[in-house]
């Protein structure tokens, strides 16, 4: 046999085979590609100075309950020396209570483990204005302090909006683009409905006052509900969002980050209506925080087989490292198109996909923008070194030095700042950053600075396709289920590694030889 065949049947092989494998599995039944729930363990921290012993000391928080959209397990309160107690608030929540006398320093928290699901509500297009509003319901028609729904602004423009509307729905969505298009600001200030119309711009308790009040205004029910955004992180800012009374039911609504009849997995509910989370003794120095871990949680299917699932049950093994070696082949495909078909030229062949898998633990934002600066100060060493002639190793020693010095320096940053995104920048690949930082001043020196910011920018693109490759739940999930699909990987990459047509942008580059 040539050597062409076994090329080409090597191929169908890599094809054939996955096909197969993934075809008997489906037919056998079972639900293989299983999404994981939104879990985050949770703690909310409050911390108060000495007091004098005569007089006393309270917290007051609202704690999170049990609900349709989320599930609360092992809620652990901690007394730090103080007697605690909850209470139920009709239609408000529950809230617990820390009271007593110290004379020392008191760290209370209350800890618990959150399981969430999205909620999406179908909202009947046709739904009639005219519904009755239970009794029950009717508070939510009256203005409040900062819900000024009766003033006459608020008036005219709930008016001017909705009344070119005609369903419940339509009002309700013209409302809701109104206050979601209004600019957004980063403000620790409580704004009520009036004051961000006057301004026109707000953060998420201006903009769900004020979207509550326009609902009012025009006789729909509404209300604000406080709770917070899990992330992993440790946080110190709580979220305000909106429910509307439609259908007979409360339907939820986020103005500022533009979820229409929708609750994301990850908003924890703790309160409802206008009301503070915190309050406490008021001559007295105070702190709070969020302490948030997310849970990357798979339900292993019962009926898999010829799968990677059990790996997840080895508690040996991180499933931060499961889940990046998992999808590294398939960044590696990513890159191989995007390099060989598409024409991208990046810095280095395997380093998009690495700092994709290192900006899981960094973030977005501040993992791009220090890989940048890295690069781009790290480079600048190059041009000394290479004009003082020194030899290739001592050279890359000496910018790698200038690679951990940077990362040191924007950890120790973040640690005055008390930022974790800029504190664990020391997860990033100090080797490859090196490499790239070499890679990156030679371009300069050889090409150009035009085609090594090229070369920067196209590398950053495919650090975030590969990300969201990487992010993907289903992603993991069906890679877990179905490891053939690493054969059909490999087929693809022997098929492009004899691609000989023009990449997608070498049409665009000749052109002119084309129309002549």
């Amino acid at each position: 046999m040539t050597t062409n065949k076994i090329y080409h049947w090597t191929i169908i092989f890599c094809f054939l085979i996955p096909i197969l494998l993934i075809g008997v599995k489906l037919s056998l039944g079972g639900n293989y590609v299983q999404l994981p729930d939104v879990e985050f363990q949770v703690q909310m921290q409050y911390g108060m100075d000495s007091f004098p012993a005569e007089k006393e000391l309270f917290v007051k928080a609202y704690l999170p309950e049990v609900n349709q959209h989320q599930e609360i397990l092992d809620p652990t309160a901690a007394f730090g020396g103080l007697s605690f107690s909850e209470q139920q608030l009709e239609q408000i929540g529950k809230r617990g209570e820390w009271r007593g006398h110290s004379s020392h320093p008191v760290n209370i928290n209350y800890s618990f483990h959150y399981k969430g699901k999205a909620l999406k509500y179908n909202i009947d297009k046709w739904l009639p204005s005219n519904i009755a509003v239970p009794e029950e319901v009717r508070p939510y028609l009256k203005p409040s302090e900062y819900i000024q729904s009766t003033h006459p602004t608020i008036i005219a423009k709930a008016n001017a909006i909705a009344n070119t509307q005609s369903g419940l729905r339509s009002k309700v969505h013209v409302l809701f683009d109104y206050v979601n298009e209004m600019p957004s600001i980063k403000t620790s200030q409580l704004l009520d409905a009036v004051t961000t119309l006057e301004q026109n711009s707000a953060s998420c308790n201006g903009k769900s006052r004020l979207l509550v009040a326009l609902l009012r205004a025009i006789d729909i029910p509404a209300r604000v509900v406080g709770g917070i955004i899990l992330e992993d992180i440790e946080k110190r800012t709580s979220h305000l969002w909106v429910e509307v009374w439609l259908g007979g039911q409360w339907v939820n609504f986020d103005p500022l980050n533009g979820h229409f009849a929708y609750l994301p997995a990850h908003y924890l509910q703790l309160y409802k209506g206008d009301h503070y989370l915190i309050t406490r003794t008021s001559d007295v120095a105070f702190d709070y925080q969020f302490n948030i871990k997310k849970i990357d949680y798979f339900q292993v299917p019962e009926t898999a087989f010829l799968s990677l699932w059990p790996l997840l049950n080895q508690g040996d093994l991180s499933p931060m490292l499961i889940k990046a070696i998992l999808l590294l082949p398939l960044c590696a495909l990513l890159i191989g198109i995007f390099r060989n078909v598409i024409g991208f030229k990046t810095i280095g062949v395997f380093l998009p996909a690495l700092i994709a898998i290192t900006l899981d633990n960094v973030g977005v934002f501040f993992g791009l923008t220090a890989f940048l600066a890295v690069i781009l100060v790290v480079a600048m060493l190059h041009f000394p070194l290479e004009r003082w002639g020194i030899l290739q190793t001592p050279k890359i020693l000496i910018m790698l030095l200038g690679v951990v010095l940077c990362l040191l320096g924007m950890s120790s940053l973040g640690q005055m700042l008390d930022n974790s995104s800029l504190q664990s920048m020391l997860f990033f690949p100090i080797i490859i950053l090196t490499i790239a930082a070499e890679k990156f001043a030679k371009t300069i020196a050889e090409e150009g600075v035009q085609d090594a910011i090229k070369l920067q920018l196209q590398t950053v693109l495919l650090v975030l396709i590969c990300y969201g490759a990487y992010q993907a739940d289903f992603t993991i999930s069906f890679f877990l289920s179905f490891p053939e699909m690493y054969l059909f990987i490999i087929g693809v990459l022997l098929a492009l590694g004899r691609w000989i047509g023009l990449r997608f942008t070498e049409l665009f580059r000749f052109q002119f030889l084309a129309k002549a």
